[in-house]
């Protein structure tokens, strides 16, 4: 049974003859009058009692019509949350998005979003990049933030590319000889400088833990210059690791956006790395073959904005 059946059916019961309901609704009399007794024979019950004039619903007709109503009321309640949606008016966006880029780069984000759809209730969930690819795969989350390289089931969207900069205790005697010769930024990175990793070869080094991808890159990076990286300390975020650099515990590598998006009240020196290298893509990633919402796609965009560097 169709919607539109159902809509023939409350008509008749509105207008109490067929002729009227066939005016309103634009189609023949004798047309509606076959749709009616198609669907009293596809249900096995006669709808209305055609031996009185004006003719009036059966008993088996007004729970029919009852239900009908319902039925069109959800439906309209349905389609006007649907047109909502498409308009971004509501909706639901679940966004994956580890510790540190959640506290750095989503208070960037988040804003220019919700000003744009205050409709669409975005909701952020929390992980390590292993965590957010195995919610996702479950379908808890609709995308998430991350860099290359992912795992086969996704597909992704590159929104940015990251320099990966080593980090130095603020300390360090090496800053008292690049800082001469270059003026740090507001975030201590010396932009003139770019450092051979070689230098570095006996520092001790923190990193995240192996299974991350960032602990991969420093390694290759570290390989690639010609040593194996002596790494004294082994973290899950880079919070942690950054914390430990400030502290003087060792180097690290770091990306860039920690720099141009972190809000720490305490930085290391960063140096560019002489490697081509020495740098990532970032991606929004999703489910492969899923399509993406309209809502997750207008995220997208907010995202590059935000990341754009003019």
């Amino acid at each position: 049974m169709t919607f539109q059946q159902l809509e023939y059916v409350l008509v008749v019961a509105e207008e109490r003859s067929f002729s009227k309901a066939a005016k309103k609704l634009y189609i023949a009399q004798p047309s509606l009058s076959q749709y009616i007794i198609s669907i009293e024979k596809n249900i096995g019950v006669q709808l209305f009692d055609r031996s009185v004039n004006p003719i009036k619903l059966t008993y088996a007709g007004e729970l029919f019509v009852k239900s009908a109503k319902e039925i069109l009321k959800l439906k309209k309640q349905l389609d006007d949350s649907m047109a909502d949606m498409a308009d971004l008016k509501s909706g639901r966006l679940i966004v994956g998005v580890s510790h540190l880029r959640n506290s750095s780069l989503m208070p960037q984000v988040l804003p220019k979003f919700k000003e744009r759809f205050p409709g669409v209730n975005l909701e952020l969930k929390e992980g390590s990049i292993a965590e957010l690819e195995v919610e996702t795969i479950n379908g808890n989350i609709d995308i998430f933030i991350g860099s290359l390289p992912i795992g086969d089931s996704f597909s992704y969207e590159v929104v940015d590319e990251e320099r990966l900069l080593l980090a130095v205790p603020p300390n360090h005697s090496m800053n008292k000889k690049y800082m001469k010769k270059s003026k740090p930024s507001s975030k201590c990175l010396i932009e003139d400088t770019v450092i051979d990793l070689k230098s570095v070869e006996e520092e001790p080094f923190v990193l995240l833990r192996p299974e991350q991808n960032l602990h991969k890159m420093a390694v290759k990076l570290c390989k690639k210059a010609g040593f194996n990286p002596k790494i004294q300390i082994e973290n899950k975020t880079i919070d942690s690791t950054i914390a430990m650099v400030i502290a003087g515990l060792g180097v690290s590598i770091i990306p860039d956006s920690i720099i141009r998006y972190g809000n720490l009240a305490h930085n290391p020196v960063y140096y560019s790395i002489k490697d081509d290298e020495a740098k990532r893509k970032l991606v929004v990633a999703f489910k492969k073959n899923k399509e993406l919402s309209k809502s997750a796609m207008e995220f997208i965009e907010v995202l590059k904005e935000v990341l754009r560097r003019d």
